[in-house]
């Protein structure tokens, strides 16, 4: 990945040809699922043993442990992180930075070695002093393409789906035990549960090892409960740089997403373990021992709530400077490194690292919520939480009831629930038709109050045991607003069609800080016109 950040500042060239290769014998589980990243992303791939044969201008390389040596051309090596943070627990030593990789027969086997701060040069001379002359100071093209997109973030948030007035919670993990997934892979769950759904948005960032070591298939069980409750994730090759950009808040471990974090000035709560593999003096491990972490015992919500509202600005500007050198000048410093290297004259113009991409996340679809309603002085106050079993049940308090979607919820949920929705086109909303399905549903699922069926962004149709059919319309014009989720509409009409006189009647409701006009009207009267 940290390859696919460097490549703008040359693959546009029509004097380069950039192919791709990877060695497919390696005993190395990180290299699970390259061939399909490669063939996904619309690479040209050629062979290792293919590639063996040929004489390259260039071989860029994030790995130390590529047997680069096998291949004819001078190369590269990039650190795939944000610096050199960890100890290789083998060779005792900075992880990227060992002699037994950088030095065959005592010549440097790489022509150049990409730093991203020149405080690292002393972890070169520490580590593997014949090829400290082939370190250069370079920056981090990741840092540079977030700031550079800064004046972008309120897209990519529209993007991810955050509303204005919502925040956005992303949680990283890197890969292993110390992660913050090894450790707490209940962790988004937790979140989730903790988050007021209508005010939070959650997305999860997973380093590409998790899913080549467990399987893709793998982590998706794992997480198949936090993605129920509205996780976000990012798929494997696409970029996380918007994600992260877009933070209101960031979890992370001891990874390098941490330190992005804090180079954006993002408020940072740390979770998973301590690894013994991290650098002492490193700026993760400072970082580590500055940054506030998740303490289980506490409430998450407040922890969340206090990281946010307790953050300085510039709080770790210290570290961040300490890890990436002159930010804005990885784009410069790389093509003269790169151009210089293959002797070709640089473009006219200046270096960049590429159009920003909009984010692309796979997102879960929430079908029930446990919900807490509350009129005070004629507003309905409502906070939702995505509820995936009938744990809830047992808590539910007199202020709380139980919305379930008909086809999409477990049936134990549907069981306990106190509405059960479903979504139908306009073309189906007509009085009799609602009747008929909410007596079926009524019929199907005894304890349920109300049966609601969405039939637009703005309205929906509610019907009663007693057969009372009213429509529950968003502003009194009924046109929709931005960021509203019609099935909030079900909430309403659970503790509106007792709290007004039917075909008379409107409701405030407040939700996240927002407060929206619903209006009540007969089915009858006021119902979506039939099709015709």
């Amino acid at each position: 990945m940290r390859l696919l950040a460097i490549l703008p500042v040359l693959e546009s060239d029509p004097r380069i040809q950039v192919v791709f290769t990877h060695d497919a014998d390696s005993p190395s589980v990180l290299l699970a699922g390259v061939a399909e990243l490669l063939n996904t992303l619309r690479c040209n791939v050629i062979s290792w043993s293919r590639a063996c044969a040929l004489r390259f201008d260039l071989i860029l390389t994030a790995s130390e442990k590529d047997r680069v040596r096998e291949l004819d051309g001078p190369s590269v090596l990039f650190p795939h992180g944000a610096g050199f943070q960890k100890y290789d627990v083998v060779h005792r030593g900075v992880a990227g930075l060992g002699p037994q990789h950088l030095l065959d027969d005592e010549k440097a086997v790489h022509a150049a070695i990409a730093l991203a701060h020149p405080e690292q040069r002393d972890l070169v001379a520490a580590s593997c002093p014949p090829v400290l002359d082939r370190a250069v100071v370079v920056g981090d093209p990741c840092v540079d393409v977030m700031l550079a997109e800064e004046h972008r973030r309120s897209r990519y948030r529209d993007a991810l789906g955050v509303a204005a007035g919502q925040k956005l919670v992303v949680l990283t993990s890197t890969w292993g035990s110390q992660s913050l997934l090894g450790r707490a892979p209940d962790l988004p769950e937790r979140v989730l549960a903790a988050l007021p759904f209508d005010g939070w948005r959650c997305c999860l960032l997973t380093h590409p090892g998790i899913a080549a070591v467990h399987g893709h298939r793998q982590l998706e069980a794992w997480l198949a409960n936090a993605t129920e409750m509205g996780l976000m994730t990012v798929p494997t090759g696409r970029r996380w740089e918007p994600v992260l950009l877009s933070a209101d808040c960031v979890i992370a471990d001891q990874g390098s997403m941490a330190l992005y974090a804090a180079a954006l000035d993002v408020p940072l709560l740390l979770a998973g373990g301590r690894p013994p593999t991290t650098v002492p003096s490193s700026p993760v491990a400072e970082l580590a021992g500055r940054a506030r972490h998740v303490d289980a015992p506490e409430d998450l919500r407040e922890q969340i709530l206090s990281t946010i509202a307790e953050h300085q600005p510039g709080r770790y500007g210290d570290l961040a400077a300490r890890t990436f050198a002159e930010p804005g000048s990885s784009a410069a410093r790389l093509r003269k490194l790169l151009y210089g290297l293959i002797d070709l004259v640089e473009p006219a113009g200046p270096a960049t690292l590429g159009a920003g991409e909009m984010p692309v996340v796979l997102r879960g679809r929430v079908a029930a919520f446990l919900v807490t309603a509350v009129v005070v002085d004629g507003v309905l106050s409502v906070e939702r939480e995505p509820v995936t079993s009938v744990a809830a049940e047992h808590v539910r308090r007199p202020d709380q009831h139980l919305v379930a979607h008909a086809l999409d919820s477990a049936a134990e949920l549907l069981q306990v629930a106190d509405v059960v929705y479903t979504t139908v086109d306009a073309g189906h909303s007509c009085p009799d038709e609602s009747l008929r399905w909410a007596a079926m549903t009524f019929e199907q699922w005894p304890r349920i109050a109300v049966a609601v069926r969405l039939v637009s962004a703005d309205r929906c149709i509610a019907v009663t045991r007693n057969r009372l059919g009213l429509v529950f319309s968003l502003g009194r014009d009924g046109t929709a607003r931005p960021g509203f989720d019609p099935l909030l509409l079900a909430s309403a009409a659970y503790v509106g069609h007792r709290a007004v006189r039917p075909g008379v009647g409107s409701l405030a409701l407040d939700v996240a800080g927002q407060t929206w006009q619903i209006t009540i009207t007969n089915l009858t009267d006021g119902g979506p016109e039939p099709a015709h």
